[in-house]
This record gives structure tokens, C-alpha cells and sequence, in this order.
């Protein structure tokens, strides 16, 4: 959940964070909610692969289902533009070969 709180500062979302709302059971994720109750899930994508020409938008299919009989509730579709990693800062080490290199980085 700390990720969750730094990413809502980050984007500026005033949306109530719920500790522990998912639970996992074989496989996947369960929520629990009551009548008429209004519920914030996030969702957090991340890919460390290049991005191609072909790949710079994906969707991608989300369905919430009824536990009782895996009927649809709701149905979420979800466009995805990745954008590429930052770079802010290279660090360049020169070293003899076949040699350890024991350096610390402050970052």
C-alpha cells in the first residue's frame, strides 16, 4: 500500500485508500461489497520491456465477476499507453578486467 499512497500523491487522486481491501483465493483476487457500496481499485501496470512502434497503446480486459455463479457484474477496458523509462542519471566506473569492483553508490 505504500506504493498505492505514493503513487496518488504523484498523480494528485483524492480517493480513499482501503489497507488490505483484496484478498487472493486460488488465483484471484476477491472483493467483498455491500449494497449500493462504492469501492477505488487500483490498478498498476508495469512492464520492463522496450517499447516498439507496434506496442504503444494496449487493451487490455478486466471483468468483475459474482462469486456465487462467475456471472459478470461489470466489465472494465482498459486502454494502456506505456510510456518509456527516464534515464536521470549514468554512472561510469573504470576498472581493470577480471578485477572485483566494490564501490557504494549514494543515491
Amino acid at each position: 500500500s505504500s506504493d498505492l499512497r505514493y503513487f496518488k500523491k504523484l498523480f494528485d487522486v483524492a480517493t480513499p485508500l482501503e489497507e488490505d481491501m483484496l484478498t487472493r483465493n486460488e488465483g484471484n483476487f476477491e472483493i467483498f461489497l455491500k449494497a449500493r457500496e462504492t469501492v477505488y481499485i487500483p490498478f498498476k501496470y508495469q512492464s520492463m520491456r522496450p517499447l516498439e512502434k507496434s506496442e504503444m497503446t494496449r487493451n487490455i480486459k478486466v471483468s468483475f465477476l459474482k462469486s456465487q455463479d462467475w456471472r459478470p457484474v461489470g466489465i472494465l477496458f482498459l486502454k494502456i499507453e506505456p510510456t518509456p523509462c527516464c534515464v536521470d542519471q549514468t554512472f561510469r566506473f573504470q576498472h581493470p578486467e577480471q578485477a572485483f569492483l566494490k564501490k557504494s553508490v549514494i543515491l
